[in-house]
């Protein structure tokens, strides 16, 4: 996903200015930020989620995974460094390398962090983190 990532931002780099990118990525990021206080208060009731998942759990499971995958935000990051820099290799071995490394220090950091600040709490910090970025982009 980061390599189609990286190919779709080389193509937007060389396709579109940097004033058009500068002020899509602003409002991807403040949406990213919107979605996430959306899926933290609109929730289902867990009746409802099961009778979707045992009517059709093939489609239940693909669509959850693929929803949550796509658009992630390293996705968006090397893209948008790829239609920055236009150098696609050197993003996705920088992309691959940090991944091993950062997924390592997650999952250690994470654990010691989920023990002591609820999941609520975190979810509403990403939040409020993507709107600033988004804002920060268009602003500045």
């Amino acid at each position: 996903m980061d390599g189609l990532a990286i190919a779709v931002g080389t193509f937007f780099g060389f396709s579109w200015s940097a004033d058009l990118l500068r002020k899509g990525v602003g409002i991807l990021f403040i949406l990213l930020g919107i979605w996430v206080f959306i899926k933290l208060y609109w929730k289902k009731s867990q009746n409802e989620k099961q009778k979707i998942m045992s009517k059709t759990p093939f489609l239940a499971s693909f669509l959850i995974v693929l929803l949550s995958e796509f658009g992630d935000k390293t996705q968006i990051a090397s893209g948008l460094l790829a239609a920055k820099y236009l150098v696609p290799i050197l993003i996705l071995m920088g992309v691959v390398s940090a991944l091993a490394i950062v997924i390592g220090l997650n999952v250690f950091v994470g654990s010691k962090v989920a023990e002591r600040i609820p999941r609520k709490s975190l979810k509403i910090i990403t939040a409020i983190l993507f709107v600033l970025f988004g804002l920060f982009t268009l602003l500045f």
